[in-house]
């Protein structure tokens, strides 16, 4: 008895292979792509407080380098690490001026 395949038959199985065809592909195209990190750091959904006396804000900061690049929502973008700042005032751009010269010192500057 000769075994015949219908239309339906030979569309279902033809479909399947082209898919498991195409996915096998995938990975060889895929293998040569890498990520591209977009920011050396990325500090995440902080209150930023920029010095100018507006209200604080929720938004990101995107730094390459020594330079913040980017504040904003930048929640997209890839950064090589990542500091989660939520709940935290980030203050970009100060630089600690933190002192703890006093009226002795000022005094006696030998102290």
């Amino acid at each position: 008895m000769k075994k015949t395949i219908t239309r339906r038959n030979f569309l279902k199985k033809s479909s399947k292979f082209v898919a498991a065809a195409g996915l096998g592909g995938c990975g060889i195209l895929l293998k040569g792509c890498t990520l591209k990190k977009d920011f050396d750091l990325i500090i995440r959904g902080g209150f930023i407080l920029d010095g100018s006396g507006a209200e604080a804000f929720e938004a990101d900061i995107g730094i390459s380098g020594d330079y913040i690049k980017e504040i904003g929502h930048i929640l997209s973008v890839r950064g090589k690490s990542v500091i989660e700042a939520k709940d935290f005032i980030v203050c970009p751009g100060f630089i600690d001026a933190h002192d703890h010269t006093d009226e002795k010192l000022l005094a006696n500057p030998k102290a």
